[in-house]
């Protein structure tokens, strides 16, 4: 019993502490307007084994709860539906490549020293 609460505990923990991270990381690149890279999906994952290994009824009834909490789930659904589902194709390049001249290129021999 005392090995299940440990366990639990701690995946809680690190549940709650991706959680705070993703979060104050996603504040923070928005005051910066920069990007930020989270950690996607596995603070839920590690709530969901959290909630379902702690001995307490309410918590395992709820176990689905930290896959709602989780920021980086929504975000990650908004990114994958607004991305762009092709590859748009390289641009032809500015200048046209130069026409092949009519005359062939003088060749030099092994005897033409000159």
């Amino acid at each position: 019993m005392a090995f299940r609460w440990a366990i639990g505990a701690a995946l809680t923990a690190l549940f709650i502490l991706l959680l705070v991270g993703n979060i104050a990381g996603c504040i923070d690149a928005r005051r910066r307007k920069k990007g930020f890279s989270f950690v996607s999906i596995l603070g839920g994952l590690l709530g969901v084994s959290g909630f379902l290994t702690l001995p307490i009824k309410t918590l395992q009834d709820w176990f689905w709860l930290p896959l709602l909490i989780d920021i980086t789930i929504p975000l990650l659904i908004v990114g994958l539906l607004t991305s762009p589902t092709t590859i748009d194709p390289p641009k032809s390049p500015a200048t046209p490549p130069p026409e092949p001249s009519a005359e062939p290129p003088a060749h030099r021999t092994r005897h033409d020293n000159t």
